[in-house]
């Protein structure tokens, strides 16, 4: 009797999950809902750091960040400009490349 591989009968497995009917149904819709789920996320982080960017400049200042006051506003913009990119679908590769 000749022993399977245990890594090769996983991954069987979950091919034949991914492999539905309705994975082939919602295929070209699953990139924009994940598109508009992570933007949505990126822009209430983003909001609430500009809302309150003194916190995060203090949390950034107590982990030694160099320049925590200019990476605070940094960081605050490349979230809310880049999620709402997302969003709109505006510069979707340079938006994500820079979350």
């Amino acid at each position: 009797m000749v022993a399977q591989n245990p890594a090769a009968c996983h991954t069987l497995t979950i091919m034949k999950l991914l492999s539905c009917k309705c994975a082939e149904k919602w295929s070209d819709v699953a990139p924009l809902v994940l598109r508009l789920a992570v933007g949505a996320v990126f822009i209430v982080h983003g909001y609430s750091k500009v809302v309150d960017v003194a916190a995060f400049e203090g949390m950034l200042t107590s982990l030694n960040v160099p320049l925590p006051g200019f990476f605070a506003w940094v960081v605050t913009l490349v979230e809310l400009l880049g999620g709402i990119g997302l969003v709109l679908g505006f510069l979707t590769h340079w938006a994500a490349k820079l979350l």
